[in-house]
C-alpha cells in the first residue's frame, strides 16, 4: 500500500527511482515500467479508499469531524503526490502537459510515428486505452475534462485534441462512458466532433444511449452530425436512436443523413429516413436520388423515384443526368421515364452526358428517348460523340449526323476539323 502520511510517503527523488532512467538497459526499462505501474494502483487504490471512507463518514453524524478532516487530508496527500509524479515525468520528458510553445504540426495527416511522438495523453486517456475501469473512477476527479494539446491514433481514428469519454466512445467502452460523461459530455474535439459522433461512427449503440441526452443534437465544425455518421456506416441500431434529435438537420454544405446512407447503398437506413428527409436539397440543389443515381446503387433509386423523381438541381442536374455521366446503366434504365428529356441550364442532356464519358451503354437506353435534342450551342450529342473520338457512340447516334449546330457544323463538319478520319469516314458513309 502506498503510504499517505507526509513522514511516511516516498519523496519525489524515491518517486522518480520507480521510472526508468536514461540509458537504462531494456531489463532495467521494463523492471521501471513495472514498478511505476504499481505505485499508479497503489496510488489509485489509495485515493479511492479515503475518498469513499470520507463520504461515508460525512453520511454518518455519528462520527466526528476530525476524523472526516483527516481522511480529507489523506486524499489531498493523495492528489499532491499525483503532482509529483506528473513533476518527475516532466523532468523526464513524458509530461500530459506539453509545452505550449511548441509548434503545432501543420501537416492535416500526419505520419503515425508522428503521432506517437506528439501523444501527450493523460494518464485517464491511457486507463480508458486499457479498460482499466478502477483506474478510470479514480483519476476523473483530477482529470476528467482534460483534452489533448496534440494528436493521438486512437483505434484507426486520428483525434486531434480529444478526451477520454471520446476514446471510450470509439472503443465501445460503456461502462466507462458512463463514468466519464457528467465531466466530459459535450466537450468536441478541433474539428468539433463530440463522443457520441465518434460512438455512432463505430456502431456502438450502448454509448449513443448514453449520451444522446446530452450530445445529440450536436453539430461539428462543418455541420457534421452523429446520425450522418450513423448513415454512412449503415448502423441502423444506431440511427434509430438518433432519429427523433437528429433527422432533417442538414450540414454546412446542405449534406443529410439520408444522402449519406443512398451514397454508401445502406437501403435500410435509407428506409428509416426517406419519410423524414426525402425531398431536401443540398445547398446546390442536389438530392439522395442523384447521390444514388451517381453511385450506381439502383435499389435506392427505386425507393427514391416517388418522392424526388424529376427535381433538378441548381444549374439543371438531374439523377438522369448524374447516374448517365457515370455510366450507371441500371439506375439510367430507371430513371428515363421520369426524367427522359430533361436538360441542364446549359442545354445539355443525359444522353449527352452518357456520350462525353464514353458510357456507350447509358447511349443505347437513351437514345430513342433524347436523340435529336440540342444544346443552348445547338451542339448535339453525335457532335459531343466526334469531339471526343467515342467512335462507338458515333455509330449509335447516327440519326443526328444532318443537324447542325447553331454555327451551322455538322457532325461531319467537326470530324473535318478534328481530323478524325475513321469518324469522316463512317459519317461519310
Amino acid at each position: 500500500m502506498l503510504a499517505l502520511d507526509p513522514a511516511e510517503r516516498p519523496t519525489a527523488r524515491e518517486l522518480a527511482r520507480l521510472l526508468r532512467r536514461p540509458g537504462a538497459t531494456a531489463g532495467e526499462r521494463e523492471a521501471q515500467d513495472t514498478r511505476l505501474k504499481e505505485a499508479r494502483a497503489a496510488f489509485a487504490e489509495a485515493l479511492t479508499r479515503a475518498n469513499d471512507e470520507a463520504i461515508a463518514l460525512e453520511r454518518d453524524p455519528t462520527n466526528s469531524a476530525a476524523k472526516v478532516d483527516s481522511i480529507r487530508g489523506h486524499y489531498a496527500t493523495a492528489a499532491k503526490l499525483f503532482e509529483e509524479i506528473q513533476e518527475i515525468k516532466a523532468e523526464m520528458g513524458e509530461s500530459d502537459e506539453p509545452d505550449e510553445t511548441e509548434e503545432s504540426e501543420e501537416s492535416e495527416e500526419p505520419e503515425k510515428k508522428h503521432l506517437i511522438e506528439e501523444d501527450d495523453s493523460t494518464d485517464l486517456m491511457r486507463a480508458v486505452d486499457r479498460s482499466d475501469v478502477e483506474v478510470v473512477k479514480t483519476l476523473t476527479p483530477l482529470q476528467g475534462g482534460v483534452k489533448m494539446k496534440g494528436c493521438a491514433l486512437v483505434g484507426d481514428w486520428k483525434v486531434y485534441e480529444g478526451t477520454a469519454l471520446m476514446r471510450a466512445a470509439v472503443y465501445g467502452h460503456a461502462e466507462i462512458v458512463e463514468l466519464l460523461a457528467e465531466k466530459e459530455e459535450g466537450l468536441r474535439d478541433s474539428n468539433g466532433w463530440t463522443a457520441l459522433m465518434f460512438a455512432a461512427a463505430y456502431g456502438h449503440v450502448h454509448c449513443v444511449k448514453l449520451l444522446l441526452e446530452k450530445e445529440g443534437g450536436m453539430q461539428c465544425d462543418d455541420g457534421w452530425t452523429a446520425l450522418m455518421s450513423a448513415a454512412k456506416h449503415g448502423y441502423t441500431d444506431c440511427l434509430r436512436l438518433l432519429l427523433e434529435k437528429e433527422s432533417g438537420v442538414q450540414d454546412n454544405k446542405g449534406w443529410t443523413a439520408l444522402m449519406s446512407a443512398v451514397k454508401h447503398g445502406h437501403i435500410d437506413c435509407l428506409n428509416l429516413l426517406l419519410e423524414r428527409e426525402g425531398g431536401i436539397q443540398d445547398n446546390e440543389g442536389g438530392t439522395a436520388l442523384m447521390w444514388a443515381g451517381q453511385s450506381g446503387h439502383a435499389d435506392c433509386v427505386k425507393l427514391l423515384m416517388e418522392k424526388e423523381g424529376g427535381i433538378q438541381g441548381s444549374n439543371g442536374w438531374t439523377a438522369l443526368i448524374v447516374a448517365a455521366e457515370h455510366g450507371k446503366a441500371d439506375c439510367v434504365e430507371l430513371l428515363l421515364e421520369k426524367e427522359g428529356g430533361l436538360q441542364k441550364t446549359d442545354g445539355t442532356t443525359a444522353l449527352m452526358w452518357a456520350v462525353q464519358n464514353g458510357h456507350a451503354g447509358c447511349v443505347r437506353l437513351l437514345a430513342d428517348k433524347e436523340a435529336g435534342m440540342q444544346d443552348n450551342n445547338g451542339c448535339t450529342a453525335l457532335i459531343f460523340a466526334v469531339r471526343g473520338g467515342r467512335v462507338e457512340c458515333v455509330k449509335l447516334l447516327m440519326r443526328e449526323k444532318d443537324l447542325r449546330d447553331y454555327s451551322g457544323w455538322t457532325a461531319l463538319d467537326v470530324a473535318r476539323r478534328w481530323r478524325d478520319h475513321e469518324i469522316v469516314a463512317l459519317l461519310s458513309e
